[in-house]
């Protein structure tokens, strides 16, 4: 099992730093409603990891690190 965290930053180019991967089965997502309401987010994200399950959640909190 390999694992890999990224920070996806909204204010920033949120893309940037995350390395495509065409082998990622699952990947999960932790956020604030706000980010989640944006369709781009996924569709980034999904460009990223094609054959990827996403399951996402929102968070009272950030969670990183």
């Amino acid at each position: 099992m390999k694992i890999n965290q990224y920070l996806y930053d909204s204010k920033t180019n949120p893309i940037e730093g995350i390395i495509q991967n065409l082998d990622t089965q699952l990947v999960f997502l932790f956020g604030s409603r706000e980010v989640f309401e944006k369709k781009e987010v996924f569709k980034n994200i999904k460009e990223k990891f094609p054959k990827a399950f996403l399951f996402g959640c929102t968070t009272s909190g950030e969670i990183f690190q």
